[in-house]
This record gives C-alpha cells, structure tokens and sequence, in this order.
C-alpha cells in the first residue's frame, strides 16, 4: 500500500457527498472518496441513462435531477466531476447550494469543482454569478494547496523579485479539463506575479491530427468551461517580466512543475518537492521526497480534498475569479486574433455589462 494511503486520514468525520459525474470518472471519485474519509449517498450523470449505473459504482442512491436533490439532500458536500454538462439554471442551483438561503434553510453544501463555476469573465459578471459567489467553489486540484508548493513559501519569498515563471500542469480527461489546468496555473501565476498586461495563447482541441490538417485552429469558446486538448500561454508584464504557462488534458495523470528565477537564484517546484539554487550553482534549501511504491494518479486531488476537509487547517485564500478569469477570456480571445490579447480589457467588458 502506498504512502497516500498510510498516512492518518484528517478529514472531518461523516462527511457525506452527492456527486454528479461522468461514468469514466466513477473510478477515480470512489479511490479519491475511500483516500478522504468521504462517503456517497448520491450521485447522477448528465449522460441519459448512466445514473443508475455511476450510482452503483459509488455505492449510493442514483439522481437525474441536480436541481433537486440540491434542495432536498442532508449530504454536506456536492462533488461536480462533469462541470462541462450544466446548464445555467443547474450552475445557479450550484451556487445557491452553498448558502443556507439557497437551500431552504438547510446547511449550505461544500461545493467541490473540477472546473472553475462559472467558467468566463462575462458569466462572472452576471448578478447570479458575483465574485462572492464564486469563491463558495472549490477547485481541485490546486497548485497553491499542493504540499510541495506550502513547503516552498519561504523559499519563495527569498527568491526576491521573480522575473520569469514556467509552469507546466497537465491531467487525464477524467481527472477535469483544459479549463482547469488553465485558470489553476494562471491563478498560480497571479499569486507569484500580479495582474499580467497581455496574454498570447494558442490552442489544439483533443484529437487534433497533423496528417488531416498543417493549421491548428483557434478556440471556439469564450468560456474555460469544456475546453480540451492544450494551450500554450505567455503572459507579459508591464515592467517586461514575463511567464509562460503549457497546459492539457489529454495526459495520462495528473502533473505540475514549475521554475521560478528570481533576484536571488532559481526554484524549481513539483508536488515532490523543491530545490533552491544560488546564481553561483549553489544548493540554498531542498525538499525531495522519493516516490511512492506504489503512487495514486490522483495524489493531488485527494491531498487537495484531505486539506479542505481538514478541520484543523486554516482556509486558504480564494483565487482573485476577475483577475484570473479576465486573463482565460483574454488568452480565448489570442488563439482566435493569433495576437496578444489584454485582460485589462476584457475586465472593462465585465465593470460595463
């Protein structure tokens, strides 16, 4: 058994959960439940007919209609695996879940995503999806959270000021999407960097093939929400620093890496760990763990899932929604314009809808 699975489990005891999700993510959901201490007492998909049978998988009751179940279940989780399939009218439902007067006086639900809700810059805009809102949702995995990344703060901050960041953050098709390695590792930059004044993106879409077509095609979407495939994504800044960001979802498990070179040396980052390195070679602070026998491909969401449910552990800050979701919008916008485009701008749509 791996070490994942040794360790002293922490979350809250009882806690209880709906899931909505497709059925290639049921095996994934009942390894990260039994890993968090979380029991199912309900699930569905959006896919016609496939409730009954995710249901079973997870051990619990099977539900059609996520509206529903929203107003009426005593779970005190809600788990969205298959975020790309709601609706609008189920995304409001999801947000109002997480408040008592969304659900008729009952406890509000901690909401768990594995994609950003809502997934544009112009949806967070809309009354029903103020930033207030939007920070009731939890992303996992996420980088910031990553106990390699908490381990590295000091580090950080001795770095002095970054010049340049790389980040490279993949995962399978059922461990979330595009979307959300995007806005993750954008939101990661952010809490580095700032507010960047362009982004230049381009982007291939699942099954891309290069014997069909020698042109990769713009993103048709305005939204992180059902985005596939991979982005590659520089950000510039006003003062000329810069960061560049290779993001997918077509990878076999998840992954994260980074490289940060600040004033005083560089830092390279993993789940596993850091290394601290001087402009002179120079090894200043390190923390490598060795791999696990027998590693779980998803370590990060189930560490992700055991912090938030940790009764003990103080929050961690939301992401900043507007910034980062300005950013998405504006790097969409780049893979269509093959130009750099600026969030600053898009953030000016959002003040005047």
């Amino acid at each position: 058994m791996s070490e994942l699975f040794q360790q002293q489990r922490t979350a809250r005891a009882g806690t209880t959960a709906v899931a909505w999700l497709l059925p290639a993510q049921a095996p994934m959901l009942r390894e990260v439940a039994a890993a968090s201490g979380i029991t199912f007492v309900a699930a569905g998909s959006p896919q016609k007919g496939q409730s009954a049978g995710v249901a079973a998988e997870l051990g619990c009751e099977p539900v059609d209609d996520l509206r529903a179940v929203l107003a009426t279940t005593n779970a005190s989780m809600l788990m969205v695996a298959a975020t790309g399939s709601l609706g609008e009218d189920e995304l409001r439902a999801v947000i109002g879940a997480a408040s008592q007067e969304g659900r008729d006086g009952k406890s509000a639900l901690q909401i768990i995503s594995f994609e950003p809700i809502p997934g544009s810059a112009l949806d967070l805009a809309k009354p029903e999806f103020a930033a207030d809102a939007a920070r009731v949702v939890h992303l996992v995995p996420s980088i910031r959270v990553l106990r390699g990344v908490r381990e590295a703060h000091e580090a950080i901050s001795g770095l002095g000021a970054i010049r340049l960041v790389t980040v490279e953050t993949f995962c399978s098709p059922v461990q979330g999407s595009l979307g959300s390695r995007v806005f993750d590792a954008i939101d990661f930059v952010r809490s580095l960097m700032g507010e960047p004044e362009l982004a230049d993106a381009s982007h291939l879409e699942a099954g891309w093939n290069s014997a069909a077509t020698q042109k990769g095609s713009g993103s048709a979407l305005d939204s992180l929400t059902g985005l596939n495939g991979e982005m590659s994504l520089r950000l510039r800044f006003a003062d000329g620093r810069a960061a560049m960001i290779a993001a997918g979802d077509q990878a076999p498990a998840w992954m994260f890496r980074a490289m940060l070179l600040g004033e005083k040396g560089m830092l390279n980052l993993a789940d596993a760990g850091f290394v601290w390195t001087s402009a002179d070679g120079q090894v200043l602070d390190q923390i490598e763990r060795r791999k696990r026998e027998t590693p779980s491909k998803h370590a990060a969401i189930i560490e992700s899932m055991r912090r938030l449910l940790d009764p003990n552990m103080i929050e961690d800050a939301p992401p900043d929604h507007a910034v980062v979701l300005a950013v998405s919008q504006a790097a969409l916008l780049s893979t269509r314009t093959h130009l750099a485009e600026s969030p600053a701008t898009v953030r000016g749509m959002m003040e005047r809808r």
